[in-house]
């Protein structure tokens, strides 16, 4: 039995444990038992799936019994020889799992019978060619292929392949050519990764046709990298020192396809490698690759990341862009702001404005824009932990739509804006934010 050949190697490799592996069904013989004929086997379904599958088949009497096997016939197909006629043929496979090994022999074929009577043949031409002149990495092409018989009075009938280096194309392979003309023309959709890739169209005529098959001969096909974009978010846009933030790069192929984008994404702070994310793996996974980098800032300070991409074979570099800005700082100020208003509905009088609570070496920056301004801006250091802003303002008629915002800054620290708007008749409306580097004026105090 063919099982006894391997079964010692096999034993070697696989795990001591009793063995489960076993069929479910015979394995299936297809093609005609026929002189000259490719009969094919086709695998039988296993308890476990196996890794590694072996051959043999076997020439038996007109009943199916009494098999010997055929010298040399070890492979999946076997081409049935004049030695066959009168007899049956059946195959054995082997497989082989993890879990042990087993074998099982097919049904036996019809009895092998002759080829029949050669007919005269017509030739055939078949061409081909693309509607595209070139592609890039998962772009769809449309491939056109032509089969012609040399006689207007004989119509090809049969199969035609699409191949790339002579294997077939996935999707492309036994099309039906049906005799309705002289010439029979198909399509074949698919895409490829980025090389120059080798087609052919390879028409087989069906049994008895007297139309001879044909093949068209190779037609070199440009597929080059898909271009690709990087976007790239930041888990915050500001993070306390002493913890961590987490950057996310997502590369996005300009099609959707069976390639997958691979290799690496390198992080950037203001153009410079990040050092623990200079190369950080592109993992696919629902159809989205991303790349992730998480970090610990130990010093306040503004970040200007960026995520590049690296490509590979068939997909192309990119870079993200804009930049993600993102500052790590050291904490929050909060100081009180205190005021006092004398409004009329032609101006506003600033009578008291004082801040308070806020942190040693901060500096509060007022700035006024619109009709009786006395200056655009200005800044004023905090005395302990106080400023007093009132002699800045105090005696100026501020017009309505003149606005009044005074900023609490610590180097660091997200600070502190108070924004007001003069109204006629009415106390100025006030407006709260935040204010960091780089996130003029920021939400979410």
């Amino acid at each position: 039995m063919l099982l006894g050949t391997v079964l010692s190697w096999w034993l070697l490799a696989a795990p001591s444990q009793a063995s489960q592996l076993t069929a479910n069904s015979l394995p299936t013989v297809s093609g005609t038992s026929q002189v000259g004929q490719t009969l094919t086997e086709g695998h039988a379904t296993w308890s476990i799936a196996p890794s590694l599958y072996t051959y043999q088949w076997e020439d038996c009497n007109a009943s199916g019994q009494r098999c010997a096997p055929i010298n040399g016939a070890s492979k999946q197909t076997y081409v049935v020889a004049a030695s066959d006629l009168g007899d049956t043929i059946r195959v054995e496979e082997a497989a082989f799992s993890w879990a042990g090994a087993d074998d099982v022999l097919s049904a036996a074929t019809a009895v092998v019978s002759d080829p029949p009577a050669p007919v005269a043949h017509g030739s055939s031409t078949t061409s081909l060619s693309a509607l595209q002149s070139s592609a890039v990495t998962d772009q769809i092409v449309t491939l056109v292929a032509t089969v012609t018989s040399s006689s207007s009075a004989m119509a090809p009938s049969g199969t035609l392949t699409f191949e790339n280096r002579g294997a077939p194309i996935s999707g492309c392979e036994n099309k039906t050519v049906l005799p309705t003309g002289q010439s029979v023309t198909l399509f074949c959709q698919t895409s490829f990764g980025a090389a120059v890739q080798q087609l052919t169209a390879a028409f087989t005529p069906a049994s008895g046709s007297v139309v001879a098959g044909s093949a068209s001969a190779p037609s070199s096909f440009g597929v080059t990298p898909e271009a690709t974009t990087t976007s790239l978010n930041a888990s915050s846009r500001t993070v306390r020192t002493g913890t961590t933030t987490t950057y996310t790069a997502t590369v996005t192929p300009s099609y959707t396809g069976p390639m997958e984008p691979s290799q690496s994404v390198q992080f950037l702070d203001s153009g410079r490698p990040v050092p623990s994310c200079a190369s950080r793996p592109l993992v696919w996974a629902a159809g989205t690759a991303t790349a992730t980098c998480t970090v610990n800032y130990a010093q306040p300070g503004e970040h200007l990341i960026t995520a590049r991409y690296a490509g590979d074979g068939n997909f192309a570099s990119s870079t993200s862009a804009p930049a993600e800005l993102v500052d790590a700082v050291a904490g929050r100020v909060h100081p009180m702001l205190s005021w006092t208003f004398y409004y009329t509905r032609a101006y506003t009088e600033i009578l008291a404005l004082t801040v308070q609570n806020a942190p040693r070496h901060s500096t509060v920056l007022v700035s006024c824009a619109g009709a009786g301004c006395p200056f655009a801006t200005r800044a004023v250091p905090v005395s302990g932990t106080s400023a007093n802003i009132t002699s800045l303002l105090r005696g100026h008629h501020l017009r309505p739509g003149t606005m009044i915002a005074v900023s609490v800054r610590h180097p660091g620290w997200i600070g502190k804006r108070y924004a007001f708007k003069i109204r006629a008749a009415h106390p100025p409306r006030l407006g709260i934010s935040c204010h960091a580097s780089g996130i003029v004026p920021a939400v979410g105090c």
